[in-house]
């Protein structure tokens, strides 16, 4: 008997009653996180107001005091983290090309989970999207566990990372943070992942792929 269900943005072919991965449809959550500047460089909470920023963003800076963001991008399936970028500021343009460059070695999502933000609301990310036939999913303002994905990374990225440094300037955050997000990906295992990390999982159904279409 051969049937399909799909499960975790992936479809499985059953073949005498086991189950193997037969495609994977990937679905990124996104978002961006801000660290505004201090006075003094100590951390704060601050509030969400009128639905613009999550509940629970830290407040921190560069050690000149200015301003940086980072987008950081979760796939759904595999809970990998393909990257984080950290720039002064990141329009729709820069949003573009980092999700361009995941493409790269990837192929295109099939839908985009994100908040209301400019960057992700703007023209140019819209004709993006249509032009490589993605879904843009917007979460209702407001409400970021609509994204869970991305607010459990985020989480964990800030009390693991961002909260453990004190960056002097882009290029001094670069590395660690590249090093946090590998160590993410190769080193934990995720209960959601059957106790593997977002690399075994990934290399797991690559097996299974390789198994149906053999």
């Amino acid at each position: 008997n051969v049937g399909f269900s799909h499960d975790a943005d992936c479809t499985y072919t059953v073949q005498n009653g086991k189950r193997h991965v037969s495609s994977i449809d990937k679905v990124y959550s996104v978002d961006l996180v801000s660290r505004p500047g201090t006075t003094g460089g100590l951390f704060e909470d601050e509030q969400p107001e009128g639905g613009k920023l999550f509940e629970g963003e830290i407040t921190d800076a560069l050690a000149d005091g200015r301003r940086f963001r980072s987008l950081t991008v979760v796939d759904d399936a595999t809970r990998e983290c393909p990257l984080i970028e950290m720039e002064r500021s990141l329009p729709a343009e820069r949003v573009i090309a980092a999700l361009d460059l995941i493409a790269r070695g990837r192929g295109y999502p099939r839908a985009i989970v994100c908040d209301n933000g400019p960057e992700f609301r703007s023209e140019a990310m819209e004709q993006w999207a249509d032009q490589h036939g993605i879904t843009l999913a917007y979460i209702a303002p407001g409400k970021p566990v609509q994204n869970a994905f991305i607010e459990s990374f985020n989480g964990r990225f800030r009390d693991e990372c961002l909260n453990e440094h004190w960056f002097l300037d882009l290029s001094d955050a670069k590395a660690p943070i590249d090093a946090w997000r590998l160590d993410y990906n190769s080193v934990r295992p995720h209960g959601q992942l059957g106790g593997r990390t977002p690399d075994e999982y990934i290399e797991y159904l690559q097996d299974q792929l390789h198994a149906v279409h053999s």
